[in-house]
């Protein structure tokens, strides 16, 4: 944890039960994790921390990543091995994903039943990029790791350096078009609210 390096102090912790002091936090980030169990429970626990007019910053899910997730729609379909192969792939990320995945509106009137004030909010994040990402983190990059170690560490090196010059670019350009950051939300796979307390 101490090796972040854009952070002075950090701790591990979970969002239900954060040890710090009430009243203590002027500015929280709170980025959707995984293994969060109780998203009601961490929110509330979070305004108690905060100091009064404290902001936080909250990275949800809307309802359309749920159509996203190639692997887990490819281990429905396919039997054998196959199946087996994709369901290793998807590795549980898309039912998690779908018990924090809501639509804009609830989103909304959760944080409004919960006292705090909406000052922005801004959606983000094509469907057809997290479709790129979802394969690209995925199968591909499974098979890349194969393949890279199949060679001496030396010449391992040199190809991994040809291949992020020739790949990157064209993912950075695909994911910075799809990152489509506006106030819309009906195709739109995150949404960040800044709220006040």
């Amino acid at each position: 944890m101490n090796k972040l390096g854009f952070s002075q102090r950090n701790f591990l912790g979970n969002y239900e039960n954060f040890k710090f002091k009430k009243n203590s936090q002027n500015l929280i980030f709170f980025y959707t994790p995984h293994g969060l169990k109780n998203y009601d429970k961490s929110i509330d626990n979070i305004k108690k921390i905060l100091k009064k007019n404290g902001r936080i910053l909250v990275l949800l899910n809307l309802i359309k990543v749920d159509d996203c997730f190639i692997c887990y729609k490819l281990q429905k379909k396919l039997k054998g091995k196959l199946k087996k192969y994709f369901y290793n792939l998807d590795n549980g990320r898309f039912k998690e994903t779908k018990k924090l995945s809501k639509s804009f509106k609830i989103w909304k009137e959760f944080f409004i039943n919960k006292d705090l004030k909406i000052l922005n909010y801004n959606c983000g994040l094509s469907p057809f990029v997290w479709k790129i990402y979802d394969i690209q983190t995925r199968p591909i990059l499974k098979f890349l790791i194969s393949f890279f170690n199949f060679f001496p560490l030396k010449i391992r090196s040199v190809i991994k350096i040809l291949w992020m010059l020739f790949f990157y670019p064209f993912l950075f350009l695909t994911y910075l078009y799809g990152s489509n950051i506006s106030k819309l939300y009906k195709d739109n796979c995150y949404v960040v609210f800044e709220l006040k307390k």
